[in-house]
C-alpha cells in the first residue's frame, strides 16, 4: 500500500500600503494553494485599488509563488509578474498575431 502525503497548508502575509505606510493586516493560513484563494487574493487587491491603497504579499510560500507567476500576479501590488505593463503597450517584437 502506498501512503499519500499530507498537504500542507499555504501562507502568505497581506500588507496594505495607505499613504505611504505599511500595514501588515493579515497573515493567512490557506488549507489549498488553488484558483480560489488566487482569485480570493485578486478580489483584495481590486478593492484596495479602489480605495487608493495597494496590496503587497510577503512571506508567500514556494507553491502559490509559482501560481501567482503563472498567472502573471505581481505579488508587490506592481505590474505584472513577467515585467509587462498593458497599458504601455507591446512592441512589435513581441506582438501576438492578430492582437492590436
Amino acid at each position: 500500500m502506498s501512503s499519500v502525503e499530507p498537504i500542507e497548508p499555504t501562507n502568505v502575509t497581506i500588507v496594505v500600503h495607505v499613504d505611504g505606510v505599511a500595514l501588515p493586516v493579515a497573515r493567512v493560513r490557506a488549507p489549498r494553494c488553488d484558483l480560489t484563494l488566487v482569485a480570493d487574493l485578486l478580489r483584495l487587491r481590486l478593492h484596495a485599488r479602489r480605495l487608493g491603497w495597494s496590496v503587497e504579499l510577503t512571506d508567500v510560500d514556494d507553491r502559490l509563488s509559482d501560481l501567482l507567476e503563472f498567472i502573471g500576479f505581481a505579488p508587490d501590488g506592481g505590474p505584472p509578474v513577467d515585467g509587462r505593463d498593458d497599458a504601455a503597450g507591446t512592441d512589435d517584437e513581441d506582438a501576438t498575431p492578430g492582437r492590436a
